[in-house]
């Protein structure tokens, strides 16, 4: 439906061999076969692919040396259509999750805790990464991972002690295997070859975790608790990275001779450029985090808090280098330190409330752009220095009457950059002190209001709305004085705020075992933007991907 057949078969076990011992078993199996997601022009009025022929539209949109075709090809103005390419364009995922949980009370309020897991998975794809008639970049890949996990633990908390604490360790293991190509193509006409830029990856992560926490209740208001966790994450792979045709798109990898008009091409099918031989890396992360709380109850339904905890991401290896120099250099790991203060309350039956502030600190901000560096051009990694957030966040559920009840859910934030970042690869930090992060929008809200109807006969309608809100976020932290082609208040990289609104009508029966219901999502057509794609040589506008149009259904459930 709607361009994706799914399979999805699960089954579980609950085991008591006494009453001190459960062990808890479950399998997942997940089957996707889906249409690969389609980006298109954002501005219908600009062209995504310009003929040679047509000089005035050069003139105006094109850049110098921007590559002509056979047709102009404009994008329709409905967002949510466009033309793709002929061909078998497909998303395949396959999964299997095995999970264990052993709990045994080894004496009363004692607990040794097992939690086992494994998982594997498959995924194959094809896309056509623009939305037009024209073939113009096609991406390929295909992905296999198997992931294992153990955890072990021993608590206290079943003692009822006012002193609680707990104690563990964990392990993981998960080897990655990544195949990705970008398949150019070239105006035929032109003379220029299909081009072709493949990337192997093999990655091995080896993690370990050992961690505590204690909780003492100073009075039967005040619990202090501190919390600790070491971890260390070793990561070794390999990496090999070729192509072959038109120089444009692959410049900048190594052993390229493009060098337009006298060389246009580098390298063959047969000799390709770039390194075929594989890059061995290997590097290790590790870090201590701390955690702190102090939790205050004023009474039954209100609870005052305040915490300080830390948080690390461990480095690696970039994806995509154009050299094998580049290949070598790793990332370092990021960390993080927050601060929160927040207030939980109910007030009777009718309302649930609880509101947080946060500032949220960064250092060593993992940052994903595509950009030159002194090893060319491609997507990197780096470490952005530091950033910070701070803000607030309120959730709350109220009954309103017996029959009408209100969530809201929303957030206020200032994310930014606290230090200068080489965006240009010039290896000059750049004037970014104070730029907003990217992804990060200043505002998210979500609101939902829905009254029962008690029928005659027992059964219950539901009448629910909803709203999902977001403000304009940007997708990536370069290039921030760029504007769409032909309108300068376009900025090309960012997303404009969205306000997406739905309903469902639903029935339930009065011995609750048949639901039915009917649904809208998007119901007055927000032209929401998802994704922001990469500059390519090949096209004008920016390939972008937009989020579902209205969309309605229904629903019938029998349960027994």
């Amino acid at each position: 439906m709607d361009g994706q057949e799914n399979i999805a078969i699960r089954g579980s076990l609950l085991m008591e061999p006494t009453e001190r011992l459960s062990i808890y078993l479950k399998a997942e199996y997940n089957k996707d076969d889906d249409e690969a997601p389609v980006r298109r022009s954002r501005d219908c009025s600009v062209p995504q692919v310009i003929a040679g022929s047509d000089g005035a539209l050069r003139a105006q949109f094109a850049p110098p040396g921007h590559p002509a075709w056979a047709q102009t090809f404009f994008d329709p103005c409905d967002p949510w259509k466009t033309e793709i390419s002929e061909g078998d364009f497909f998303l395949k995922r396959e999964m299997i999750n095995l999970t264990g949980e052993i709990s045994w009370e080894v004496a009363d309020g004692y607990n040794i805790t097992s939690v086992t897991g494994y998982v594997d998975g498959d995924v194959d794809q094809l896309q056509d990464a623009h939305g037009t008639p024209e073939n113009v970049l096609f991406q390929a890949g295909t992905q296999t991972a198997d992931i294992f996990t153990e955890e072990v633990r021993i608590d206290n908390h079943g003692t009822g002690n006012r002193f609680r604490w707990l104690a563990g360790a964990m392990y993981l293991t998960d080897d990655h295997d990544w195949f990705s190509e970008n398949q150019f193509f070239q105006n035929g006409a032109a003379g220029r070859p299909d081009t072709r830029d493949t990337k192997f990856t093999t990655t091995s992560t080896d993690s370990i975790g050992i961690f505590g926490e204690l909780s003492y209740d100073v009075t039967e208001k005040l619990n202090l608790t501190f919390g600790a966790r070491w971890a260390r994450d070793e990561k070794d792979g390999t990496i090999v990275h070729t192509a072959f045709g038109f120089g444009g798109p692959i410049a900048q990898i190594q052993g390229c001779n493009f060098n337009p008009p006298f060389q246009f091409t580098c390298g063959n099918a047969a000799n390709p450029v770039g390194f075929s031989t594989p890059v061995v890396v290997t590097d290790s992360w590790e870090d201590l985090m701390m955690k702190a709380t102090a939790e205050y109850r004023l009474n039954d339904e209100h609870m005052f808090y305040a915490q300080f905890s830390q948080g690390y991401k461990a480095g690696g290896f970039q994806v995509e280098p154009p050299t094998s120099e580049a290949a070598t250099v790793p990332f370092d790991e990021e960390t993080s330190n927050n601060y929160e203060l927040g207030w939980r309350g109910s007030f009777g039956n009718r309302a649930r409330l609880s509101v947080t502030a946060f500032w949220l600190d960064y250092n060593d901000l993992q940052l994903l752009q595509f950009r030159d560096t002194a090893q060319g051009f491609f997507q990197i990694i780096t470490n952005a220095g530091s950033a910070r957030t701070l803000g607030v966040e309120v959730e709350g559920t109220f009954l309103i009457t017996p029959n009408l009840r209100l969530e809201i859910g929303g957030a206020l934030q200032d994310p930014e950059l606290t230090a200068d970042v080489d965006i240009t690869g010039d290896g000059v930090p750049d004037a970014t002190d104070g730029f907003r992060l990217d992804n990060a929008p200043r505002w998210t809200t979500t609101i939902a209001a829905e009254y029962n109807f008690d029928l005659d006969d027992g059964s219950v309608l539901t009448l629910r709305g909803d709203y999902r809100g977001r403000g304009n976020a940007w997708d990536d932290i370069i290039n921030r004085e760029l504007t769409q082609v032909g309108d300068s208040s376009k900025p090309m990289r960012m997303r404009p705020s969205a306000h997406i609104f739905g309903s469902r009508l639903t029935w339930e029966s009065a011995d609750t075992n048949w639901l039915a219901s009917l649904w809208v999502q998007n119901l007055f057509e927000e032209e929401e933007i998802l994704n922001i794609g990469p500059p390519q040589p090949n096209t004008v506008d920016r390939p972008t991907m937009f989020g579902r149009p209205r969309t309605w259904g229904g629903n019938v459930t029998y349960r027994f």
